[in-house]
């Protein structure tokens, strides 16, 4: 996340971005949309993989997901895959939105606007959550230690992480979508014993 947000400025095909008063949606746009390209090199950069030709792909996703496992997902992962990508995006006032509001009612350029936001999502009570609530999943390793491990944290006043808002009394709604989908792809793999 350090890394991506220190190279947005550097998608930035407008050099005036940074000088001009005026902020244009299309330089956002085109900083976007470069995100996936930037964040598969980053990764391949960290892991030392090579970056595979995702030009046979005309589906924006599709060439994500290529580019940053290497192999061309099926029909049924591309699906998950966007329909993730939307619950991630729409689902309130989030501390990332709320970020690039404020940057952006400074009238700071484009590309400071959306740095800043994703300097909010790498904190671990938004965008870090899901790697932390992963990361617990794995500590527990099976179902049946989930209770003892959720009363060793509430004992030791620590935090449980997790998908989900405050603002959810009962269950954050995208749970009820995502968490069928998570073990119907998890049945039969390497990960299904991790959820």
């Amino acid at each position: 996340m350090e890394a991506l947000q220190a190279m947005i400025p550097l998608l930035c095909r407008n050099e005036q971005a940074f000088a001009d008063e005026s902020i244009e949606a299309t330089t956002g746009l085109q900083i976007i949309a470069k995100y996936p390209a930037l964040i598969a090199a980053i990764r391949s950069s960290v892991t030392g993989a090579s970056l595979p030709n995702v030009e046979s792909s005309s589906d924006y996703l599709e060439r994500f997901l290529l580019a940053m496992t290497g192999e061309i997902p099926s029909q049924r992962n591309l699906a998950v895959f966007k329909t993730v990508q939307l619950l991630q995006m729409d689902h309130s006032f989030n501390a990332g939105t709320f970020a690039s509001r404020v940057i952006g009612s400074t009238l700071a350029p484009v590309p400071a606007v959306l740095s800043g936001a994703v300097g909010a999502l790498s904190g671990v009570l938004h965008g870090g959550a899901d790697e932390a609530a992963l990361t617990a999943a794995r500590e527990v390793g099976r179902p049946e230690a989930a209770a003892a491990y959720v009363d060793q944290i509430l004992a030791n006043k620590g935090r449980l992480m997790g998908m989900g808002h405050r603002e959810y009394r009962i269950v954050d709604p995208r749970s009820q979508i995502l968490k069928p989908m998570a073990e119907e792809l998890c049945r039969g793999s390497r990960f299904e014993n991790e959820f």
